[in-house]
């Protein structure tokens, strides 16, 4: 009788839903206004819903498979960079422009200098952005993101992790003793002439962190993912070396089986530690920023499980690991990662082709949106293409640095209109 009773509930089930669960809807072309080439937009996609019983009760999981080709065509975006986005019609304007060129990522630039471009509990809003005017939006975050939706554009924070200026702001005043500190004991880093840089090393400064990305994936649930930029100590050498703080110091001696001796301080004894440890020094100062990532991952898988995780790093492994103590490689095998966008500022495309080369070489299946300066660097129309071309032949897509140099000059954008408005595509990693 069990068995009769399952048998007509799901002939009314299917009844219910209807004979044929699969429907089709085909791309229009974009226009000016609006484009249809991310796979966000149900114009590219094939939808079919599968129903499924588990212990006498039936589920329906809607199955997608995108149209078209598999392409990001992104751009790294800093708020306001022209000036003109202090209000609706300006956020509107610069994502036209965007849509017009086919762009369907946007790393928007949401913490950089140790502030914010959204109201949060932890960090200050950027200056000047709490006069500007967002209409029913509380912020220029939430505007932005909303009206990217509108256009079919995904919008992932681009966040810079223990950057945070050139000037001593809050986190500085207020976490002193945050602070990465050089061999001289000065916060103030050589990289940059006097960048400021919080320590890896510390579990306030990474728990902090952590707590800040909680904050804006909890209050921004549109955002799609992270883009981790600064993830890594200042460019150093031995000569000139970075991560002297109490913190860091007193740990690596503890791991090394050194101590404090009577009539000796902390710095003297970790000098000669490393002296003869600089190796270690190394691994220690990588695994510290590889721990970060992995929490941060973590935390997102928990929380957040359909938000990508995406680095910016230089795609020179051996450089990136020596002089910034990044272990990308070891990010990607560990799917810390789901996505590197690797800075390959190149103007010589054949060079770019090499680096780029060598490290996909390592990404096994974490995809690769190449970061591209092209057009940031006022290469010739041919070139843009020809990088274009490059990255797409051994990428799985590119990002355009920086958006400055894109949303003033009709010819680039007339270049990527051209190129894509009569393609079909979609994000990559959303079939992850």
């Amino acid at each position: 009788m069990k068995k009769l009773l399952t048998f007509i509930s799901l002939i009314i089930l299917c009844f219910l839903v209807g004979c044929d669960l699969t429907f089709e809807t085909y791309s229009n072309k974009t226009n000016q206004n609006t484009t249809q080439n991310s796979a966000t937009s149900t114009d590219l996609i094939e939808s079919t819903s599968e129903i499924t019983m588990t212990d006498d009760k039936y589920t329906t999981k809607e199955k997608i498979t995108y149209v078209g080709s598999p392409m990001a065509v992104g751009i790294w975006h800093r708020p306001n960079v022209m000036g003109d986005e202090t209000n609706l019609d300006g956020i509107k304007k610069t994502l036209d422009i965007f849509s017009r060129c086919g762009i369907n990522i946007v790393y928007l630039e949401t913490i950089y200098h140790g502030m914010a471009i959204y109201k949060s509990n932890f960090l200050p809003y950027y200056n000047g952005f709490s006069s500007f005017d967002y209409g029913e939006y509380k912020d220029y975050l939430s505007a932005f993101v909303a009206l990217a939706s509108e256009r079919n554009i995904e919008v992932h924070a681009w966040v810079e992790d223990f950057y945070i200026g050139i000037e001593r702001g809050r986190l500085a005043e207020n976490h002193p003793d945050w602070l990465l500190l050089n061999k001289d004991l000065d916060y103030k880093q050589s990289e940059g002439n006097g960048y400021i840089f919080l320590d890896p090393a510390n579990k306030e400064v990474t728990d902090f962190l952590i707590n800040v990305y909680h904050e804006l994936l909890s209050k921004y649930s549109d955002i799609k993912g992270l883009n981790l930029d600064y993830i890594r100590y200042p460019v150093s050498s031995k000569s000139d070396d970075t991560g002297y703080t109490d913190v860091a110091m007193s740990e690596f001696l503890n791991s090394v089986g050194r101590e404090v001796k009577e009539g000796s301080t902390l710095l003297e004894t970790f000098k000669k530690a490393i002296s003869s440890n600089y190796s270690q020094w190394t691994i220690y100062r990588a695994q510290k920023v590889t721990d970060f990532v992995k929490n941060v991952k973590e935390m997102v898988d928990k929380e957040f499980d359909d938000v990508v995780i995406s680095t910016a790093i230089f795609p020179n492994m051996n450089e990136a690991y020596e002089t910034k103590k990044q272990d990308f490689s070891l990010w990607m095998k560990k799917h810390y990662i789901d996505v590197v966008t690797p800075m390959a500022y190149y103007d010589n495309t054949q060079t770019l082709i090499h680096y780029l080369k060598e490290m996909v070489n390592g990404v096994d299946d974490v995809y690769c949106y190449t970061g591209v300066s092209c057009i940031y660097h006022n290469l010739s129309s041919s070139l843009v293409n020809e990088q274009i071309d490059a990255c797409l032949d051994i990428s799985d897509g590119f990002v355009i640095f920086g958006s400055q140099k894109l949303l003033n000059n009709n010819t680039y954008i007339t270049l990527l209109e051209n190129r894509f408005k009569n393609v079909d595509y979609y994000l990559p990693h959303l079939v992850r």
